[in-house]
């Protein structure tokens, strides 16, 4: 049945379900809000496309008035440990809409869906999370962010200059590569999801590009990575490992490139604690990510100490 006027209509479309008219209008509302009015360049579908490729993996749920998406997010299922949930990403509502509580429905209404479904929780991340907490959910995140100028900053030298550092854009890289610079993740314990091949063509917001900076004899034997962001005002550190040798190669590496830095880090990391015990670079708690708990059995507060790679957000 068709609605128009007034009347606004809830739907919810499930992967590989989604009509293709309907996706090219919500993709255009969110092209003008996350890149043409910013300013940026490389479409969503370029950057997201596990979310907004033909093969998406994401669930859509949207109100429309007269057949126009008004207000909107993308879920997709994901699952930490024995807990299985929904990541939230995308939340938006057209301008004039703004106010009316519509966003703030489409979350209920996502909390009951996945509640019904047995999820044990939701989890997104936002800057507005006043907002959220009015709504019921709780703070996370146990991850550390911080900004300086490089230049200001001493590295190590200490076994830097027998490392080689090579710049290499993930989206080119074969897959044993790939699964090479995951073995480190692993490793180094960092959390979050572990990433398909294909999500490494990501180039998340607010970045124009991404890059590799790997440590090693080789690409198919590397010791250390980091996985930039590049800004053209600055670098950003999305996640690093390996060993100390490759954590002062890819610092030195970091300084040569851009004056401006920022870093957002898991508390406690191997990248963490080298970069305090050999530069001076400020991490502070920047707290993120929310969780609305949806069961008896979720555990809020050991949640709260989750940590996801920013490359894995959505």
């Amino acid at each position: 049945m068709r609605l128009r006027g007034n009347r606004l209509l809830q739907s919810s479309v499930a992967a590989g379900d989604m009509d293709a008219n309907i996706r090219k209008r919500i993709v255009a509302v969110l092209e003008r809000e996350f890149i043409v009015s910013r300013g940026r360049t490389l479409n969503l579908p370029a950057r997201y496309p596990d979310l907004f490729g033909r093969r998406t993996d994401a669930d859509f749920h949207y109100l429309s008035r007269d057949e126009d998406p008004v207000s909107m997010l993308v879920a997709r299922r994901c699952r930490f440990g024995a807990s299985v949930g929904a990541m939230v990403g995308f939340v938006h509502t057209i301008r004039e809409e703004q106010g009316k509580g519509l966003a703030a429905g489409l979350l209920d209404a996502l909390a009951d869906a996945e509640s019904a479904a047995g999820s044990d929780f939701l989890v997104l991340w936002a800057r507005q999370v006043e907002y959220y907490q009015m709504h019921g959910w709780k703070l996370g995140d146990s991850g550390l962010m911080g900004e300086a100028q490089s230049s200001a900053l001493p590295a190590s030298e200490s076994a830097a200059r027998f490392q080689t550092v090579r710049v290499l854009r993930p989206a080119s890289q074969p897959a044993s590569m790939l699964n090479s610079i995951q073995t480190l993740r692993d490793a180094a314990a960092m959390g979050g999801i572990p990433s398909a091949t294909r999500d490494w063509r990501r180039v998340p917001l607010p970045f124009d590009s991404v890059e590799l900076l790997v440590t090693g004899p080789s690409t198919s034997a590397p010791t250390g990575y980091a996985l930039i962001g590049v800004h053209p005002d600055w670098l950003s550190v999305i996640e690093c490992a390996g060993d100390d040798n490759s954590h002062a190669a890819l610092w030195n590496a970091l300084l040569s490139r851009r004056a401006n830095i920022r870093i957002n880090v898991a508390r406690d990391c191997a990248w963490q604690r080298w970069l305090s015990a050999n530069t001076k670079f400020p991490l502070r708690p920047h707290p993120l990510m929310l969780l609305l708990p949806l069961s008896s059995r979720f555990d809020a507060d050991a949640a709260a100490a989750w940590w996801v790679p920013w490359f894995d957000r959505i």
